[in-house]
């Protein structure tokens, strides 16, 4: 079977997967078969990336590493809206939903209409920077068969796969918070699982015992719950005995 050859947009080095860079670690060559031109993207892409952002999404990706069943997502807040959201897509049924081939990671931005942070002027920040082209755009209707140059702003979603690589997710969440959303870092805060957190506050949190805590919770009220119906059921069948002796 023949093995097709990439050349990965950041370092040069040859690439024979869709993955990440086997050399660099870079998602780009992610987008090197899209004939995307990501130049402007790569050499402007080194002073951009936050710590602070660097080491929560670090956590985040670890997080859906060791929890590939899991559907959690991690949304960075201003002004207690949401600005953009990492999303696990290792779940099977999200790969298959959303036609992913790569497990991991992918950030997604949505037009204020639903929920997101996308105006109509912070619309047109995205799409003149360079960090428009590493995203791909989509209706936020389901089954919507128009090509997405075709799809207005507010009806718009994008999104980027980042399979594993917490330095360019981090790297493409900085540069927007920056270029496009135009923010102060000491402003924003986390949310994960539906806890909100500062970044002061960061190093405190762990999304293990978080997501384990979620998990112990919805057991129990499955739990509660099916021992309500077994009751009711119980209740119903007494009720048709007695009347069938009536």
């Amino acid at each position: 079977m023949d093995v097709k050859t990439i050349v990965c947009p950041n370092c040069g080095a040859s690439a024979t997967n869709f993955h990440n860079c086997e050399y660099c670690g870079s998602f780009l060559v992610q987008r090197a078969h899209e004939d995307v031109d990501l130049t402007d993207y790569v050499k402007s892409s080194s002073k951009y990336v936050n710590e602070g952002i660097l080491k929560e999404v670090k956590k985040f990706i670890e997080f859906v590493k060791n929890n590939p069943d899991s559907d959690s997502s991690l949304n960075i807040l201003y002004k207690d809206r949401d600005i953009i959201s990492l999303e696990s897509n290792s779940n099977p049924i999200l790969m298959e939903a959303y036609d992913l081939e790569i497990p991991g990671v992918c950030i997604c931005l949505l037009p204020e209409e639903y929920e997101g942070i996308l105006n109509k002027k912070m619309t047109e920040r995205f799409e003149n920077s360079s960090l428009y082209n590493t995203f791909k755009k989509e209706s936020c209707y389901a089954d919507d068969n128009r090509l997405p140059s075709e799809i207005p702003w507010n009806e718009s979603q994008y999104y980027v796969d980042f399979g594993f690589d917490h330095q360019g997710a981090a790297l493409v969440v900085s540069q927007f918070l920056e270029d496009v959303v135009q923010l102060k870092y000491e402003y924003i805060k986390y949310s994960f699982e539906g806890l909100e957190y500062s970044p002061k506050d960061a190093d405190n949190i762990d999304f293990n015992s978080i997501y384990l805590n979620r998990l112990n919770t919805r057991t129990t009220k499955e739990k509660k719950k099916s021992w309500i119906w077994y009751v009711v059921a119980a209740i119903i069948l007494i009720i048709y005995l007695i009347l069938d002796l009536l």
